[in-house]
């Protein structure tokens, strides 16, 4: 389940609270806003791996089955951590995220090979301040993972990285 969803603490709004969880004990902000929620949850120190180029590279959006011509142009795919790594992959906004079938026992492989065991392929819609993403982390039995927050506080880290 969601940490948060219907939760009573969202009854108390414009409050910190605290979640413990396996990357550690991180601060967690309640606004109201606008007959709504914004929840914020603080990450850890951002860090990023070299670019995966090459036959690693190629290997991936295989996995993923795309094309190189379904990256952003001078988008490096890279493991990017702000206390969970995944592999970052920037897709152009023309592509179908929802439509992806990944390889699964490929992107398994590659987990084995780069030590990195999620990969998140996201892309940002045009005109807005909005991303879409779906994360595959198939080596640890996760085929896929719809409430990813370990996948998007690194891709957050990433974009202010890439600017």
């Amino acid at each position: 389940p969601a940490p948060y969803g219907p939760a009573p603490v969202l009854r108390r709004a414009n409050t910190t609270v605290w979640q413990t969880s396996l990357a550690g004990r991180h601060r967690v902000e309640i606004h109201a806003e606008h007959n709504d929620y914004r929840i914020t949850l603080e990450q850890g120190q951002p860090s990023f791996e070299p670019p995966l180029v090459g036959e690693i590279r190629a290997a991936i959006i295989t996995a993923l089955n795309l094309t190189e011509d379904d990256i952003v142009p001078g988008a490096p795919i890279q493991v990017a951590s702000t206390g969970h790594a995944k592999v970052m992959i920037l897709l152009k906004p023309v592509v179908d995220i929802d439509a992806l079938s990944p390889n699964l026992a490929a992107l398994t492989a590659i987990s084995q090979q780069i030590g990195c065991n999620g990969f998140f392929p996201f892309q940002i819609r045009p005109g807005e301040n909005e991303t879409d993403g779906r994360m595959f982390s198939p080596a640890i039995g996760i085929v896929e993972d719809p409430v990813t927050g370990n996948a998007n506080g690194p891709m957050g880290a990433w974009l202010v990285h890439h600017g």
